[in-house]
């Protein structure tokens, strides 16, 4: 999940990492957007439980003060949240990743 922040709101995108080589099937809904996303560096913070869109921007929210505080360059506006296991799992290892 991406967050993107700006005057008028946020927007909000959801993606899936796609393994290089593998092969990508046809896209037959005009609202599915296929995009590479190039290398980047990103400053990452790690929590734990259920993952949620209100979880996901207190923690933003903290490594954005985080990174303001040891003097760090990145991007204030977006960010995107990633979590590895199923929704229904007891335990859950979630990333909020800030580019910088």
């Amino acid at each position: 999940m991406s967050v993107t922040q700006g005057e008028d709101g946020s927007a909000l995108s959801m993606s899936w990492f796609v393994p290089p080589g593998t092969p990508k099937p046809e896209n037959t809904d005009e609202l599915v957007t296929l995009q590479s996303i190039p290398e980047a560096t990103v400053y990452v913070r790690t929590f734990s439980g259920t993952p949620s869109i209100e979880k996901g921007h207190n923690n933003a929210k903290m490594l954005h003060e985080a990174l303001a505080k040891a003097g760090r360059t990145f991007d204030p506006h977006t960010y995107a949240g990633a979590g590895y296991e199923s929704y229904f799992s007891l335990t859950h290892h979630n990333e909020i990743w800030i580019y910088a």
